[in-house]
């Protein structure tokens, strides 16, 4: 208990997790058929052909998160704006989907880090890099990352595990003084880790 001294609420956290069982595996929660089916095209209604008509598809087929979350057109219509905003936002595109790896990796969401991949390929991560949050070693520490890639980890996991952020990991960010890309890098996390959680409650199969 003194190791954690300077951490109280970890600690606590720690604690109540292991009372409750939480730490022991997680994956059988993640097992098992697709709890929500995707919709069928051909039986669309006006509202969700609305909302999907823009969506590419995938070897003729709506990508998963899509066609299982139209059932829901005004939520869908929403998400997908949001998500627009990011894509058009004032982050890099390598940040951010440096950002939602993290993510998916920290939320052990195996449908969003794999949507995400071959984005984050076509964007300029390496596929040592990919690779590495595939098999959950995408450690801040390793040499594959630069200082600022480093930092971008440290700052997405001090988040996600604290739900809060310390003076150290706010002021290693490069662009920590532009209130815009802050308040952006912020949402970015939040958004994927709700989608993530979709993902992984549903039980989202690739296509």
């Amino acid at each position: 208990m003194a190791a954690w001294g300077s951490d109280r609420r970890l600690a606590d956290r720690v604690f109540n997790s292991l009372r409750k069982g939480e730490y022991l595996s997680r994956e059988p929660k993640r097992i098992g058929r697709q709890r929500i089916r995707p919709v069928d095209i051909d039986g669309l209604n006006y509202d969700q052909e609305h909302v999907l008509g823009n969506v590419p598809k995938v070897n003729g087929k709506l990508p998963n998160i899509y066609s299982t979350l139209s059932y829901h057109p005004s939520l869908l219509q929403r998400l997908m704006w949001l998500g627009a905003a990011f894509q058009d936002g004032h982050l890099t595109a390598t940040d951010r989907e440096l950002v939602v790896l993290t993510v998916a990796s920290m939320c052990n969401s195996r449908y969003v880090l794999e949507e995400h991949a071959e984005i984050a390929s076509r964007v300029g991560l390496t596929d040592d890099q990919i690779e590495a949050f595939r098999r959950d070693t995408a450690e801040a520490s390793s040499s594959i990352w630069n200082g600022h890639e480093r930092n971008l980890i440290t700052f997405v996991r001090d988040l996600i595990e604290d739900d809060a952020i310390d003076d150290c990991s706010w002021n290693s960010i490069s662009f920590c003084g532009d209130p815009v890309c802050m308040l952006e890098l912020i949402s970015l996390i939040g958004f994927y880790r709700m989608m993530a959680d979709v993902a992984n409650a549903v039980r989202l199969e690739m296509y």
